[in-house]
């Protein structure tokens, strides 16, 4: 197997490649052991084991050589970028040793100028402001004349209520008087019924014994009830004291007009038996 062509030996590679690749191999990498690094790669080529046909025994020699290869290539394709753009890394890289004896080792790459460090702005404080004297001081004189006691009047005035407040006032309590006097209706009429009921009762009462005193009761309930709720029954008690008396014509009289508008009522058979003479007291 022939050995590759170096990049500064092919005739056909750039000129100014070339110019780079010569600058890189003149120069001295700091640091770099070539001794020791050629010892590790020939040490790790030692160790590869050897295949049992000629076969596998050239095609590893020939991966060894390729990697060996690759990586001097690299080395100087990273040197020659190093010097064509210095800025671009900032601490020397450490460069692998080279593979074999021929391989000449790249000078690291120039370290690159770091821009010092911009320092922060300086804070300016605002101006203060400046103090504002102040205001003169307000004097008060004497000069006016104070207001006499009794040119002010301090006596408090009554208020004078408005005319639609006392219509207002005025006409609640017209609805509550017309409130009270309909609540107190009903026991009006109330009372007014019990005093008729006690007045006809006490004429049906004297019916049995007294017929005069009974017919007396009579009259007296149609002077102050004329319109009562005992009508009925009070004109009843007259025709039957009148009868009880033998006065027959005024009973017939008054018992033949009290039939005709109550003949259906509770009371109109006592009226006919009282007429018939048949009519009991009790």
């Amino acid at each position: 197997m022939s050995e590759p062509t170096r990049w500064l030996d092919d005739p056909g590679a750039a000129a100014g490649l070339r110019a780079d690749l010569a600058q890189v191999a003149g120069a001295r990498v700091v640091g770099l052991d070539h001794a020791g690094g050629l010892a590790a790669l020939r040490g790790a080529i030692a160790i590869e084991p050897a295949a049992p046909l000629a076969a596998a025994t050239k095609a590893a020699g020939a991966k060894t050589l390729g990697l060996v290869g690759g990586l001097a290539i690299g080395v100087v394709a990273a040197g020659w970028l190093a010097l064509r753009n210095p800025a671009s890394q900032s601490v020397p890289p450490t460069v692998p040793a080279a593979a074999e004896t021929h391989v000449q080792a790249p000078v690291a790459a120039a370290p690159i100028a770091v821009p010092e460090r911009r320092s922060s702005p300086t804070v300016v404080a605002p101006p203060r402001p400046e103090p504002v004297p102040d205001a003169e001081p307000i004097v008060i004189t004497d000069d006016v004349p104070p207001v006499a006691a009794a040119e002010v009047d301090l006596a408090p005035t009554k208020e004078r209520r408005p005319a639609r407040d006392d219509a207002a006032r005025a006409s609640t309590r017209e609805r509550d008087g017309a409130d009270a006097a309909t609540v107190d209706a009903p026991s009006a009429d109330a009372n007014r019924y019990l005093e008729e009921a006690k007045l006809v009762a006490r004429a049906r009462k004297q019916l049995t014994s007294d017929p005069a005193a009974a017919l007396a009761l009579t009259k007296q309930h149609a002077r102050e009830y004329p319109e009562g709720a005992l009508v009925e029954e009070r004109r009843a008690i007259s025709i039957r004291a009148l009868a009880q008396l033998g006065r027959m014509d005024e009973a017939r009289a008054e018992a033949d007009a009290f039939l005709a508008s109550s003949g259906d009522g509770p009371y109109a058979q006592a009226v006919r038996r009282a007429i018939a003479g048949t009519d009991s007291p009790d």
